[in-house]
Protein backbone atom coordinates (compact mmCIF):
# COMPACT_ATOMS: atom_id res chain seq x y z
CA UNK A 1 0.00 0.00 0.00
CA UNK A 2 1.41 3.60 -0.98
CA UNK A 3 0.32 6.44 1.02
CA UNK A 4 0.99 10.24 -0.56
CA UNK A 5 0.60 13.77 0.22
CA UNK A 6 0.89 16.61 -1.80
CA UNK A 7 2.73 16.93 -5.01
CA UNK A 8 4.35 13.54 -5.09
CA UNK A 9 5.94 13.65 -8.94
CA UNK A 10 8.56 16.25 -7.12
CA UNK A 11 9.92 12.88 -5.55
CA UNK A 12 10.29 10.96 -9.16
CA UNK A 13 13.59 9.41 -8.55
CA UNK A 14 14.25 10.67 -5.25
CA UNK A 15 15.87 8.22 -3.34
CA UNK A 16 13.53 6.46 0.23
CA UNK A 17 14.63 5.72 3.69
CA UNK A 18 13.80 2.17 5.65
CA UNK A 19 11.67 3.18 8.55
CA UNK A 20 12.61 0.74 11.32
CA UNK A 21 9.45 -0.25 14.11
CA UNK A 22 9.74 -1.35 17.06
CA UNK A 23 9.23 -5.18 17.04
CA UNK A 24 5.75 -5.35 19.02
CA UNK A 25 4.65 -2.47 17.04
CA UNK A 26 1.39 -2.97 15.96
CA UNK A 27 1.78 -2.12 11.80
CA UNK A 28 -1.24 -0.84 10.77
CA UNK A 29 -1.53 1.59 13.50
CA UNK A 30 1.92 2.89 13.26
CA UNK A 31 1.38 3.10 9.79
CA UNK A 32 -1.11 5.68 10.56
CA UNK A 33 0.21 7.50 13.16
CA UNK A 34 3.12 8.03 10.64
CA UNK A 35 0.66 9.28 7.98
CA UNK A 36 -0.49 11.66 10.49
CA UNK A 37 2.55 12.74 11.43
CA UNK A 38 4.02 13.93 7.92
CA UNK A 39 0.85 15.73 7.36
CA UNK A 40 1.30 17.86 10.49
CA UNK A 41 4.64 18.65 10.35
CA UNK A 42 5.62 18.49 7.14
CA UNK A 43 3.39 20.65 6.31
CA UNK A 44 2.13 20.00 2.70
CA UNK A 45 5.42 19.08 1.48
CA UNK A 46 5.51 15.69 -0.91
CA UNK A 47 5.50 12.81 0.81
CA UNK A 48 5.19 8.74 0.31
CA UNK A 49 5.01 5.56 2.56
CA UNK A 50 5.37 2.28 1.45
CA UNK A 51 3.54 -0.45 3.38
CA UNK A 52 4.67 -3.37 1.82
CA UNK A 53 2.09 -5.81 2.96
CA UNK A 54 2.95 -9.70 1.71
CA UNK A 55 -0.45 -10.62 3.68
CA UNK A 56 -2.68 -10.23 6.26
CA UNK A 57 -4.84 -12.79 8.52
CA UNK A 58 -5.88 -13.73 11.69
CA UNK A 59 -2.37 -13.82 13.31
CA UNK A 60 -1.05 -10.49 11.72
CA UNK A 61 0.16 -8.49 9.28
CA UNK A 62 3.56 -9.64 7.35
CA UNK A 63 6.25 -7.63 5.51
CA UNK A 64 7.83 -8.39 2.19
CA UNK A 65 10.62 -5.99 3.45
CA UNK A 66 11.23 -5.72 7.57
CA UNK A 67 10.71 -1.73 6.93
CA UNK A 68 8.43 0.52 6.19
CA UNK A 69 9.91 2.89 3.00
CA UNK A 70 9.11 6.71 3.38
CA UNK A 71 10.53 9.62 1.08
CA UNK A 72 10.18 13.02 1.30
CA UNK A 73 12.30 15.70 -0.67
CA UNK A 74 14.88 16.23 2.21
CA UNK A 75 15.71 13.26 3.53
CA UNK A 76 16.33 14.82 6.99
CA UNK A 77 12.99 16.13 7.92
CA UNK A 78 12.32 12.17 7.98
CA UNK A 79 14.71 12.11 11.19
CA UNK A 80 11.19 12.90 12.96
CA UNK A 81 10.01 9.82 12.28
CA UNK A 82 11.71 8.69 15.33
CA UNK A 83 9.22 10.50 17.55
CA UNK A 84 6.53 8.82 16.85
CA UNK A 85 5.20 5.76 19.02
CA UNK A 86 6.26 2.18 17.65
CA UNK A 87 9.02 3.82 15.38
CA UNK A 88 12.76 3.47 15.95
CA UNK A 89 13.23 5.80 13.15
CA UNK A 90 15.25 5.92 9.82
CA UNK A 91 18.25 3.55 9.37
CA UNK A 92 21.15 5.26 10.14
CA UNK A 93 24.88 4.40 10.25
CA UNK A 94 26.77 5.53 13.88
CA UNK A 95 27.11 8.56 12.82
CA UNK A 96 23.48 9.63 12.72
CA UNK A 97 23.56 9.93 9.04
CA UNK A 98 20.50 8.27 7.10
CA UNK A 99 21.41 6.04 4.64
CA UNK A 100 19.30 6.15 1.89
CA UNK A 101 17.70 3.87 -0.58
CA UNK A 102 17.05 3.46 -4.29
CA UNK A 103 14.45 4.52 -6.28
CA UNK A 104 13.95 1.13 -7.92
CA UNK A 105 14.42 -1.34 -5.18
CA UNK A 106 11.77 0.66 -3.79
CA UNK A 107 9.38 0.22 -6.94
CA UNK A 108 10.37 -3.53 -6.82
CA UNK A 109 9.32 -3.69 -3.52
CA UNK A 110 6.00 -2.16 -4.75
CA UNK A 111 5.14 -4.48 -7.40
CA UNK A 112 5.74 -7.25 -5.30
CA UNK A 113 3.09 -5.84 -2.80
CA UNK A 114 0.71 -5.50 -5.37
CA UNK A 115 0.64 -8.75 -6.30
CA UNK A 116 0.36 -10.26 -3.43
CA UNK A 117 -2.77 -7.68 -2.58
CA UNK A 118 -4.35 -9.44 -6.18
CA UNK A 119 -3.34 -12.93 -4.56
CA UNK A 120 -5.69 -12.02 -1.77
CA UNK A 121 -8.47 -11.03 -3.86
CA UNK A 122 -8.79 -13.35 -6.51
CA UNK A 123 -11.78 -14.83 -7.43
CA UNK A 124 -14.06 -12.47 -5.41
CA UNK A 125 -17.31 -11.98 -7.20
CA UNK A 126 -20.76 -11.43 -5.82
CA UNK A 127 -21.79 -13.59 -2.96
CA UNK A 128 -18.42 -14.64 -2.43
CA UNK A 129 -17.44 -15.40 1.26
CA UNK A 130 -14.39 -12.64 2.63
CA UNK A 131 -12.71 -11.37 5.61
CA UNK A 132 -12.13 -7.26 5.71
CA UNK A 133 -8.29 -6.65 5.79
CA UNK A 134 -8.11 -3.00 6.64
CA UNK A 135 -10.33 -0.34 8.05
CA UNK A 136 -12.61 0.24 10.80
CA UNK A 137 -14.25 -3.50 10.34
CA UNK A 138 -11.01 -5.13 9.62
CA UNK A 139 -11.43 -8.78 10.32
CA UNK A 140 -15.27 -9.33 10.21
CA UNK A 141 -16.30 -11.56 7.43
CA UNK A 142 -18.74 -11.31 5.14
CA UNK A 143 -20.87 -11.84 2.16
CA UNK A 144 -20.29 -9.68 -0.99
CA UNK A 145 -23.76 -8.02 -2.36
CA UNK A 146 -22.43 -5.96 -5.07
CA UNK A 147 -19.11 -5.33 -6.66
CA UNK A 148 -18.83 -1.98 -8.51
CA UNK A 149 -15.91 -1.55 -10.35
CA UNK A 150 -13.27 -1.96 -7.63
CA UNK A 151 -14.91 -1.39 -5.15
CA UNK A 152 -17.45 -4.24 -3.11
CA UNK A 153 -20.25 -3.54 -0.73
CA UNK A 154 -19.93 -6.56 1.96
CA UNK A 155 -22.56 -7.34 4.41
CA UNK A 156 -21.52 -8.33 7.39
CA UNK A 157 -23.85 -10.07 9.78
CA UNK A 158 -23.57 -9.45 13.42
CA UNK A 159 -25.82 -11.18 15.89
CA UNK A 160 -27.60 -7.55 16.81
CA UNK A 161 -27.51 -6.31 13.62
CA UNK A 162 -26.38 -6.31 9.78
CA UNK A 163 -22.94 -4.02 8.54
CA UNK A 164 -23.09 -2.65 4.89
CA UNK A 165 -19.19 -1.88 3.93
CA UNK A 166 -18.28 -0.49 0.97
CA UNK A 167 -14.82 -1.19 0.31
CA UNK A 168 -11.95 -2.00 -2.42
CA UNK A 169 -12.15 -5.25 -3.65
CA UNK A 170 -7.99 -5.58 -2.73
CA UNK A 171 -8.92 -4.94 0.64
CA UNK A 172 -10.75 -8.44 1.16
CA UNK A 173 -9.67 -12.00 1.63
CA UNK A 174 -11.41 -14.50 -0.52
CA UNK A 175 -12.03 -17.30 2.20
CA UNK A 176 -13.30 -19.52 -0.49
CA UNK A 177 -16.12 -22.00 -0.37
CA UNK A 178 -17.84 -21.55 3.18
CA UNK A 179 -20.98 -23.21 3.32
CA UNK A 180 -23.57 -20.38 4.24
CA UNK A 181 -24.56 -21.77 7.52
CA UNK A 182 -20.95 -22.08 8.64
CA UNK A 183 -20.24 -18.33 8.05
CA UNK A 184 -19.94 -15.98 10.79
CA UNK A 185 -18.96 -12.60 11.24
CA UNK A 186 -15.66 -13.65 12.83
CA UNK A 187 -15.24 -16.99 11.14
CA UNK A 188 -12.18 -19.39 12.31
CA UNK A 189 -10.63 -21.64 9.41
CA UNK A 190 -10.61 -25.06 10.44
Amino acid sequence: MLIQQGRVSLLTNLPWVAVELVSEARIEEVTLHISRWAKSRLSGEPFQLLFPVKSKDLSGVELISPYLLARSRKLEDLKGLGSIYGVVGPLSDAKGKILPIEDEFARNVKVQAEAEAEKWSAGIQETSFVRILFGPEHMLCGEVIKIKGKVAEVLVVLRTRKLKVRIPVRALLNLGNVPKDEREYFYLPK
